[in-house]
């Protein structure tokens, strides 16, 4: 867990490092309680701490000695301290899953509350754009790009208008990504924390094989809703309301398709190499390609599939 505080700050590794904090929480909790994860956690709180700090000195803003403490503490120890207190309690993967979400989605309901009345959305657009004006003084490259992918001149002053809008646009769907990013991290980390704790011969309740996910039947509320507000909506709070709901759903529902898929190639046990290969190129399909897969798992949360394709052992599996 003192590991995850160094890796907490560094790019392309702060999920590496939530991860192994959240995993290596859930397994001690399990194993030896919660008072001496708190103990263990301390070292890895006290390192973002110290890093937090450094980053403060540098940039001269203090906030990252007081924020970074927290992320971490929200993201990479709390997550981990409600999984592994429900593993202890043998609740089901999908309720210990959701218990590990409920301090992300309240972190993220909170950065939206600041936003909105501390910080000013109008603020950080405009922080954003400056940001960004200056990238591209630094890059024509980047700013012969952007002017191509809109028809534009590279002296435009449409550009900017272009990446005002974009950058508005991305926020309004923030909330949306942000808790897809967070439900891949808390299954990982029980995925991974299920491994390892079979590995440790613990007591655990780990997920079930990828073959046999499935989305719920409840997951088709929120996505009626969020098509409604979409289609029938027009104004920009609800509008998009709905997109960052289709968001969250249509990742979920990604995820069956997928997991349909990974049956069929059971089925007709295909090598792991060429299932890699296959996943590879889904991934870098377009947007199409992906609705199709999202809609195969929502058609097998009513169709289900897996009974034609799987053998009954396969498909009863607890």
């Amino acid at each position: 867990m003192a590991v995850s505080g160094f890796l907490w700050i560094m790019p392309g590794f702060n999920f590496l490092a939530a991860v192994g904090s959240i995993a290596s929480m859930t397994i001690v909790i399990n194993r030896l309680g919660i008072n001496r994860a708190l103990i263990l956690s301390i070292g890895g709180i006290l390192i973002s701490l110290f890093i937090g700090v450094v980053v403060a000195v540098i940039t001269s803003d203090v906030s990252y000695a007081i924020t970074n403490p927290i992320f971490y503490l929200v993201i990479g120890v709390a997550p981990g301290m409600l999984m592994g207190l429900s593993s202890r309690k043998l609740v089901s993967p999908i309720r210990a899953i959701i218990n590990g979400m409920i301090p992300l989605l309240l972190l993220i309901f909170a950065l939206a509350i600041s936003i909105r009345f501390l910080v000013g959305f109008q603020a950080i657009i405009d922080g954003m754009e400056g940001y960004f004006l200056t990238e591209i003084q630094k890059n024509p490259a980047l700013l012969s790009a952007i002017a191509q992918a809109y028809n534009l001149e590279p002296n435009s002053p449409e550009i900017l208008t272009k990446i005002s809008g974009l950058i508005v646009d991305f926020f309004r769907i923030l909330p949306g990504i942000m808790t897809v990013a967070f439900m891949g991290l808390v299954v990982v980390s029980y995925w991974f924390a299920g491994a390892i704790s079979g590995k440790l011969n613990l007591v655990f309740n780990p997920l079930r094989p990828f073959y046999l996910w499935k989305a719920s039947d409840w997951w088709l509320y929120p996505t009626i809703l969020g098509l409604a507000l979409v289609i029938f909506v027009k104004e920009n709070l609800y509008f998009y309301l709905g997109i960052n709901l289709m968001i969250v759903t249509g990742h979920v529902y990604a995820v069956a398709g997928l997991s349909l898929i990974e049956a069929w190639l059971k089925r007709f046990s295909i090598p792991l190499v060429f299932r890699i290969i296959l996943y590879i190129l889904i991934l870098l399909t377009n947007f199409l390609g992906l609705v199709f897969i999202a809609c195969l798992g929502l058609i097998d949360t009513k169709i289900n599939f897996k009974r034609e394709i799987l053998e009954e052992d396969d498909v009863n599996l607890e």
